[in-house]
């Protein structure tokens, strides 16, 4: 939407779009009639606005919600050709600036308290009783216009129409009792996600902080689209037909980020109120830069402190999995420092990439157990100085990294896992049970991870992991 609005700007039929106020100063006031006049195609619609005195409404003309540019009209010229798509996004900017100098919707609304045996019903309504600027919103005026429907900004909780009552009237009535479930709330689409950065602040308790972010949101509209898009292109969110879906490794990078006030808008918030007080000459710029750098400070603190393993999976959706021969492992001698690297081998469809380091040595016999997807046990007795001729590599695809990876870090940090591990019988790491007592450390509780069992004291330093049993054969 961004690039069509921009097009129109460029175009000379809109006003400059990166913007994030819904204002207008008071000096275009004086220029609205020859707007009006110059907007050819919505003469229908313009004559009675320019028939009468146009209203000039504080809700309309603010300076003090201006800044640099007022929010976004039609120019009045209309020189130039429009694309089809150009001519939906032009047509829902002309209707809602005529919107703004037509009468107000007037809205009756009935409220019916009754008593029935002593329990109480209540129900509501409204009835339109003159449609004011929504006639510009009627199916012949708003053709062009797509998913846009008024009475979702006017009525977000939309009521049903009752018919005229008359205080202390009673009558017969047949009860219905129907039982429903709550659902959860729908899935973000691009629209929805947009208008919730936008709106912010609803989802922030603290009044202060929600109203600081009431004004501005969560980016600038400049911005907004291609923070989205950012999650696209680094695979923490997939589109499904219109619905925003978080893939595995959106949810578990979340999860991993165990400083709270990085996953919530209340940031933002209290930004945006400390740069409101330094616009007011209430705080210092100098204090606001010395807290972000002692809070940037804090967070690596904390992670430097925090020496569990925490790996995120990079799973394409269709999780599909490519085997493929390590050069350096043939061609290494047992024993020899040299690590073998991982590479991928490209398909004739897509780049398959290194994924997440499921590493299992194949046994001559070919004779793996493999998992309810088609793929291979997560976890395996591999390690880098056991690399034979007769070893492959699992790797998932994706399409959002490098083809090839140097494994050494990767041998590195499933050695250090598994180093501690090696001192048990392997029976016992491929015996154990969600909620068994941990056999490496004695102390703690085997909890089911996202991937693979492990220790609940991780945390201080328990680094036990196994796999799941329905995935691995246990060795005898």
């Amino acid at each position: 939407t961004l690039k069509i609005i921009q097009s129109l700007y460029e175009k000379k039929f809109t006003t400059y779009p990166r913007v994030d106020t819904t204002y207008l100063s008071d000096d275009i006031y004086p220029k609205i009639p020859g707007i009006l006049k110059g907007l050819n195609g919505y003469e229908s619609l313009t004559q009675p606005v320019l028939n009468a005195k146009i209203p000039k409404s504080k809700k309309v003309f603010d300076n003090s919600k201006v800044t640099d540019h007022h929010a976004i009209i039609p120019t009045g010229q209309q020189k130039g050709i429009l694309t089809e798509t150009e001519k939906k996004v032009y047509n829902l900017v002309v209707l809602h600036f005529i919107a703004n100098f037509y009468p107000e919707a007037k809205v009756l609304t009935t409220t019916v308290l009754a008593d029935v045996n002593g329990v109480e019903f209540k129900a509501a309504g409204k009835q339109i009783q003159s449609p004011g600027w929504r006639v510009l919103f009627s199916n012949s005026n708003a053709e062009n216009v797509t998913d846009y429907n008024p009475k979702d900004d006017a009525e977000p909780n939309k009521e049903q129409v009752l018919p005229h009552f008359v205080e202390g009237e009673s009558g017969p009535h047949t009860p219905e009792v129907l039982q429903k479930y709550t659902t959860p709330p729908k899935y973000f689409t691009e629209a929805t996600l947009l208008r919730a950065m936008e709106t912010a602040g609803k989802f922030v308790d603290n009044e202060e902080l929600r109203d600081a972010l009431k004004e501005n949101g969560i980016g600038r509209p400049s911005t907004r689209a291609a923070i989205i898009e950012t999650l696209f292109k680094r695979n923490y969110i997939i589109k499904e037909k219109k619905n925003l879906i978080p893939t595995s490794r959106g949810i578990e990078l979340v999860e991993m980020i165990n400083y709270d006030l990085l996953k919530s808008a209340e940031l933002t918030g209290q930004w945006e109120r400390k740069l409101r007080d330094i616009e007011k000459g209430n705080y210092l710029a100098d204090n606001f830069i010395g807290e972000l750098k002692s809070m940037v400070v804090d967070l690596v603190n904390q992670v430097k402190s925090d020496n569990t393993l925490k790996m995120i999976s990079i799973v394409n959706d269709t999780d599909a999995k490519t085997k493929t021969k390590s050069k350096s492992a043939r061609n290494s001698q047992p024993g020899s420092k040299t690590q073998p690297a991982i590479k991928a081998q490209p398909d004739s469809n897509s780049q398959s990439t290194v994924n997440e380091m499921s590493l299992k040595r194949q046994e001559s016999s070919n004779n793996q157990k493999q998992n309810s997807s088609g793929g291979y046990s997560q976890i395996s007795d591999y390690t880098p100085n056991s690399a034979t001729s007769n070893d492959t590599i699992d790797i998932q695809k994706s399409n959002d990294i490098q083809n090839t990876i140097d494994s050494s870090d990767a041998h590195k940090e499933v050695s250090k896992n598994l180093a501690e591990n090696d001192k048990l019988d392997k029976s016992k790491i491929f015996s154990v049970k969600e909620g068994d007592r941990c056999p490496l450390c004695g102390k703690g509780i085997i909890i089911r991870g996202r991937t693979q069992l492990g220790c609940n004291r991780y945390k201080e330093g328990c680094n036990f992991r196994a796999p799941f049993p329905a995935d691995v054969d246990v060795p005898k």
